[in-house]
């Protein structure tokens, strides 16, 4: 230090004037950023002297390191450790020189401290390999600190990037996650818990090696999609609709659904498009299958409990309104030991009517419309079936019973009969009483059921009445009210008549004006203004201009 040396200003020890002794000098070519810290501590029992320590601060001399030699015998304490402490003078009484063991931050760059002999008063060459390696690494932070002082655009630019890439993929995330529940998919998450979905890459290139498809207990374990998984299906970016493709078609044989593997060929162009659209690698689709979903036969105790639960939930897969239902109607030529068309078999006729209930209009497909399609968009418009309007439990069981005995219908196990019955009846209950659920509609909102430009006439319009009717008396919808649209209909007589009873306008005769009360829930939206049919037109007087009541003839 330069300037004159006062008491009070130097470490532990004293010299002839206080603070620092004469035998510490300075290193002037040695300079800190105003505000580094740095400091450098070797061990104070080694023999030779080495234990030194230095400290630098930004109210120090201007940065300047001191270098520190070791002290005299007499300034040796009884264990033979210098007593003298170095440091950079505080420029202030009350902030003596310190000694810090803290590692120097990356700009600080030190001084290299040799080790000397005890009995020299001036720097010494022998540094130890402690302090040679401590040396080495301040010398490369150093030399970073330069390149950093020198061009830091590129290094402050790649740091920006980074940022701003972690927070966009934590929007992303976010994103996929409100999408996902948005649309049904912690249902589909408490359905993995007792079956399982195939990944529709593996069935792609099962198909093209010319494979069949493998029973529950043989699947691979990298082809099924589980609880452990399913974050691969959270990344679907398409609204109002899920990655998951429930199959509804019928089994050729007793003992195998499609043993010649004719089946999964004929699917496996609808699953290439749809994988396709799923994007990156990392995302994926799920496909519903009974006979690789659910354990089959021969199995244990514990797959025949699971295949049990798992066939009892079988209807949540096809009334979720938001998973893509293909049912492939078409039988393959060939011998098979059951040919019977698809509308006439039991659990094709259950499945159609659930899927029919609440689903969105462009998510029921029909593998006979299928073309060679060139994108997923294309293939939501072209594969679209138009269906029937939603049955109510009542009208199902009347049906499913009148055609069995006239011999138009029919199961593989009689005993199957009953327990499908009682399936769908549960099944519509919960589809119209969790709907609100499924979609997370806020209490106190309403939510819309679209049966659009489906061609229903007055015939579809009685069926969906008496639905209404069904679900007003049997469900409890107590959260908030269900809007039924019904645009680009043709529904003009009675059967529009019964529908105007359940429009908004009547629903709140009970309840509050402008809202359906606790029993009218469930109602229909704009019927008049959706299928009102173009009105003639209307002839002028010459005279005052008013609109002559005879329709014009040329119409």
């Amino acid at each position: 230090d330069n300037r004159p040396n006062d008491g009070g200003r130097g470490g532990r020890g004293s010299g002839p004037q206080g603070g620092l002794p004469p035998l510490y000098g300075t290193d002037p070519d040695v300079d800190l950023d105003a505000d580094a810290d740095a400091c450098i501590t070797t061990s104070p029992s080694r023999p030779d002297g080495s234990g030194l320590t230095a400290r630098a601060g930004a109210d120090g001399n201007g940065g300047i390191l001191q270098r520190l030699q070791p002290a005299t015998p007499n300034d040796l304490d009884e264990h033979h450790h210098p007593l003298i402490v170095g440091g950079i003078h505080s420029g202030s009484a009350d902030r003596p020189s310190q000694a810090c063991g803290a590692a120097a931050p990356a700009r600080a760059r030190l001084v290299p401290l040799g080790a000397c002999s005890p009995n020299s008063s001036t720097g010494g060459s022998n540094v130890t390999p402690a302090v040679a390696a401590v040396i080495a690494k301040q010398d490369a932070l150093a030399a970073a600190a330069r390149a950093w002082k020198a061009d830091p655009g590129p290094r402050i630019f790649e740091s920006l990037n980074a940022v701003e890439n972690v927070e966009m993929a934590r929007q992303q995330r976010e994103s996929e996650d409100r999408r996902w529940l948005k649309f049904g998919g912690r249902v589909i998450e408490t359905l993995l818990e007792t079956a399982c979905l195939v990944d529709a890459r593996y069935l792609v290139a099962l198909a093209k090696a010319g494979g069949v498809l493998p029973r529950c207990q043989e699947l691979p374990p990298s082809a099924r999609i589980t609880l452990a998984n399913v974050w691969q299906l959270r990344r679907w970016n398409y609204a109002y609709s899920l990655p998951v493709i429930v199959l509804s078609y019928p089994w050729l044989d007793r003992d195998h659904p499609d043993q010649r593997g004719e089946l999964l060929r004929t699917i496996a162009p609808v699953l290439q498009t749809v994988v396709a659209a799923a994007g990156d690698g990392h995302c994926t689709v799920g496909v519903m299958i009974d006979w690789c979903s659910l354990p089959q036969l021969p199995c244990t105790d514990t797959d025949r409990l699971v295949f049990e639960r798992g066939l009892s939930e079988m209807h949540f897969w096809y009334s979720h309104p938001f998973t893509h239902t293909l049912m492939v109607a078409q039988l393959p030529k060939g011998d098979h030991t059951n040919t019977r068309p698809y509308h006439e078999r039991g659990w094709c006729f259950f499945e159609h009517r659930m899927a029919s209930l609440i689903k969105n209009s462009e998510l029921l497909w029909d593998m006979a419309n299928w073309t060679e399609q060139t994108s997923y968009e294309h293939l939501r418009i072209t594969m679209a079936r138009g269906r029937e309007p939603p049955s109510s439990p009542s009208r199902v069981e009347d049906e499913m019973r009148r055609r069995i005995a006239e011999g138009s219908l029919s199961f593989s196990y009689a005993a199957d009969v009953e327990p499908v019955i009682a399936m769908y009846r549960r099944g519509f209950l919960n589809a119209f009483e969790t709907f609100r659920k499924v979609r997370c509609i806020k209490e106190g909102m309403t939510t819309s059921i679209f049966y659009g430009n489906l061609g229903w006439g007055d015939k579809e319009a009685r069926v969906l009445a008496e639905t209404i009717r069904f679900v007003h008396e049997h469900c409890a919808l107590v959260d908030g009210g269900i809007e039924i649209t019904l645009p680009g209909n043709f529904i003009c007589g009675d059967g529009r008549v019964q529908l105007e009873v359940h429009t908004r306008s009547h629903a709140h005769k009970n309840g509050m004006p402008g809202k359906p009360s606790n029993q009218q829930r469930l109602f229909v939206c704009g019927l008049r203004e959706q299928n009102k049919l173009p009105k003639p037109k209307r002839g002028k007087s010459p005279s005052r201009g008013k609109a002559n009541r005879q329709p014009d003839p040329t119409l």
